[in-house]
C-alpha cells in the first residue's frame, strides 16, 4: 500500500496483509504451490523424518544445523555490507572465524554464548528491502520461505553466496535437516486450521517483518549495552498482593511478585502457559522415542450427523503411577476423568488447552478435551452447519455429544466408570455453568464435580468488548499499526523464548520479569480483537462454503 494512499477506515487483518505484503493477484498459482509444500511436509518430511530422528538425537541434529548456519555466513556478512550494516558484517565474520575455531567447525556456537556476539540473520531480501525495492505480488514456491519476488529473487543471491552450495550433496543433507527441525513449527500453524495457506501468510509476514527489521539482532544487542552500563536489571517494584475473599474455601496460593498489570496484559499472558514435558531434550518431536506430552494425546473420531465429517476429540490416559522407593510399581490410581471445554476458537491441539490437560493429567486425571464451538471443525460436523451463539443450545449441544463421546471411550475400553470432572476456560467455563445447570435439573452424565475458570460474566458485553478492542485501530494508518503488532509480537516472542518453567513464586528475579507484558495497552486490546476476530472468520467461512449464510454475498473460495 503506498504512503499517499487514503487511510482506510477500518484496520483489518486483510489491511494489515496487503500492506506488508501487497495484493495477492497470483493467489491460485501460490495456493498450488503451498500444496505442493504441505503434501511435501505431510508425506515425506514426516516419514523421512520419523526415520532420521529415531537415528540421530536432538543434539546431532541441532549441532549439524549450526554447521550449516556458520556456512552461510558470506550471505549474511555481504548483506550487511549492501545496507551499510557495518557492525552486523563485523559481528557476522567474527561468528564464522570463532564458530570454526572455538566452535570445532561449527558444531558449537561460543560466539553467541560466551561473547553474546549475535547474529544478524541477514538476508539478500533485507538489502533489496532497504535500497527501496518494494516487496512486489506474493509469489510463493515450493518450500521456500520467501512470500514475494523481492525475496525469491533474493534467495538466488543468497545461495549463490552459500558456501554449502559449492560442497556436493550437501544441499539436501541441509534440506532434509531443516525439514524436521521446522515440521513442529509447521504443524503448529496449520494445525486447526481451514485455510492453511491463509494461517501460513498471515504468520509467515508477522515474522518476515520482524526479520526485516533485525529485531532479534537490535534487541540483543540493546539489553547486552544496558547490563554492561549496570542499568540491568531493574530492581523489582513492589505489587499489590491478592487477599483471599472470606466466602473462598480451599487452598489459597500467594504469587509473590506476579506483578499484575492491565486486564488485557494479564490475559495475554495465557501465552506463556504451556505443556513443560512438550520439549524433549534427546529426540525431536517425530522421533519414535519422543515421549512429549502432546504426543500422549489419541485423536479419535465421531460422527455427529449422517453426511457429516467426524468431529475430532482428544484423550490422554490415566496417568502411571510411578514405582516406590524400591522400584516396585505402585498399585493403579483412582480412575478418574476431566473433560475440558476451551474458549473462543481454541482447539484441543492448541498450546493452552495442552497445557491445562498436562496440569490435570499431572494431577492423576485421564483427560477428555474438545474443540471450541467457535471453530470451524466443530461448525462442519453439526447436522446444518448450524452457528453457535446461543448459550443454551451450546449447552445441550455438548451435554449430548460428551455423552457419545463417553459412550465410544467405554465401548474402546479407554475407560471404566471414572469420577468425573467437567471443565473449561473463558467461554469453554461459560459452557461449564451451563452443563452444571442442565445437569442440576436432569443428571445424566455421572458428573461429580464442576470448575470454570475466567468465564464471562456477561456474554453479551464479552462480544462487545472483543468488537471494541478490534476497532481500537480504526482511522490510523496501516504502517502505524503495524509498527506497533512488530514491537507487541516481538516482546512476547522473546519473553516466551526466555520462560523455560511454569511461574512458580521461588523464581527467580529475571524469570518473574518475562511474565509481565509491558506491552502498549492499545496493542495488546488491538491484539486480542484481531485474535476474536480470526476466529470467526474461520468459522462463518467454512458455514458460508458448507451452506451459504444470507448475509455473506461474496462466493466461497479464493479471499
Amino acid at each position: 500500500m503506498p504512503e499517499n494512499s487514503p487511510v482506510p477506515e477500518k484496520i483489518t487483518l486483510s489491511v494489515l496483509e496487503n500492506h506488508l505484503a501487497g495484493e495477492d493477484p497470483c493467489e491460485g498459482f501460490n495456493r498450488s504451490m503451498f500444496a505442493v509444500t504441505s503434501c511435501l511436509m505431510d508425506y515425506l518430511a514426516d516419514p523421512l523424518g520419523r526415520i532420521y530422528c529415531s537415528i540421530f538425537p536432538r543434539p546431532f541434529i541441532e549441532h549439524f544445523n549450526n554447521v550449516c548456519v556458520n556456512l552461510e555466513f558470506p550471505a549474511r556478512a555481504v548483506s550487511c555490507l549492501l545496507r551499510a550494516e557495518w557492525m552486523g558484517a563485523g559481528h557476522e565474520t567474527a561468528r564464522f572465524l570463532i564458530n570454526l575455531t572455538v566452535g570445532i567447525a561449527g558444531i558449537f556456537d561460543p560466539a553467541e554464548h560466551w561473547w553474546k556476539i549475535h547474529s544478524t540473520d541477514s538476508d539478500f531480501g533485507q538489502a533489496f528491502a532497504v535500497w527501496g525495492i518494494g516487496p512486489g505480488p506474493t509469489f510463493i514456491l515450493p518450500v521456500s520461505p520467501a512470500l514475494n519476488v523481492r525475496d525469491t529473487v533474493g534467495l538466488l543471491f543468497d545461495a549463490a553466496f552459500d558456501l554449502k552450495t559449492y560442497i556436493p550433496y550437501s544441499g539436501w543433507a541441509t534440506a532434509l535437516n531443516r525439514m524436521v527441525i521446522a515440521h513442529r513449527a509447521y504443524q503448529q500453524v496449520v494445525e486447526g486450521s481451514n485455510d492453511r495457506y491463509k494461517n501460513y501468510r498471515e504468520l509467515a509476514l508477522m515474522g518476515r517483518e520482524l526479520k526485516l527489521r533485525m529485531w532479534r539482532y537490535r534487541t540483543l544487542n540493546a539489553v547486552d549495552k544496558l547490563i554492561e552500563e549496570g542499568k540491568l536489571p531493574l530492581p523489582l517494584a513492589p505489587t499489590p498482593q491478592a487477599v483471599k475473599p472470606d466466602w473462598m474455601q480451599g487452598k489459597w496460593l500467594e504469587l509473590k511478585d506476579f506483578g499484575p498489570g492491565t486486564p488485557m496484559q494479564d490475559s495475554l499472558r495465557t501465552v506463556f502457559f504451556r505443556a513443560q514435558e512438550d520439549d524433549h531434550f534427546w529426540y525431536l518431536r517425530l522421533s519414535v522415542f519422543n515421549q512429549d506430552f502432546s504426543k500422549k494425546r489419541e485423536e479419535r473420531d465421531l460422527r455427529l450427523s449422517p453426511g457429516r465429517p467426524a468431529l475430532t476429540y482428544a484423550f490422554w490416559p490415566m496417568p502411571d503411577p510411578g514405582k516406590d522407593k524400591e522400584g516396585s510399581p505402585l498399585p493403579p490410581l483412582p480412575e478418574k476423568l476431566a473433560i475440558l471445554l476451551p474458549g473462543i476458537g481454541g482447539t484441543f491441539a492448541g498450546a493452552t488447552p495442552t497445557a491445562y490437560a498436562e496440569l490435570l493429567n499431572r494431577n492423576g486425571y485421564a483427560v477428555l478435551a474438545f474443540d471450541s464451538t467457535f471453530t470451524w471443525q466443530f461448525v462442519r460436523s453439526r447436522s446444518g452447519c448450524r452457528l453457535p451463539g446461543f448459550l443454551p443450545a451450546d449447552a445441550a449441544a455438548l451435554r449430548r455429544i460428551i455423552q457419545l463421546v463417553l459412550k465410544d471411550l467405554k465401548a474402546a475400553e479407554r475407560i471404566n466408570a471414572p469420577e468425573i470432572v467437567l471443565t473449561g476456560y473463558s467461554f469453554g467455563g461459560m459452557h461449564t455453568l451451563k452443563i452444571a445447570e442442565l445437569e442440576e435439573k436432569e443428571p445424566t452424565l455421572g458428573i461429580k464435580k464442576y470448575l470454570a475458570v475466567s468465564p464471562p460474566a456477561d456474554l453479551s458485553c464479552a462480544i462487545e468488548q472483543a468488537d471494541k478492542a478490534a476497532a481500537v485501530m480504526n482511522g490510523k494508518k496501516p504502517q502505524e499499526v503495524i509498527d506497533g503488532l512488530i514491537g507487541t509480537a516481538g516482546e512476547i516472542v522473546g519473553k516466551m523464548a526466555q520462560i523455560k518453567a511454569p511461574f512458580d513464586p521461588e523464581m527467580t528475579d529475571d524469570i518473574k520479569r518475562s511474565y509481565r507484558i509491558g506491552a502498549d495497552e492499545k496493542n495488546v486490546r488491538f491484539l486480542a480483537g484481531l485474535y476474536f476476530r480470526s476466529s470467526l472468520r474461520s468459522m462463518l467461512f467454512e458455514a458460508h462454503r458448507e451452506r451459504g449464510l444470507i448475509p455473506l454475498k461474496t462466493p466461497a473460495g479464493f479471499t
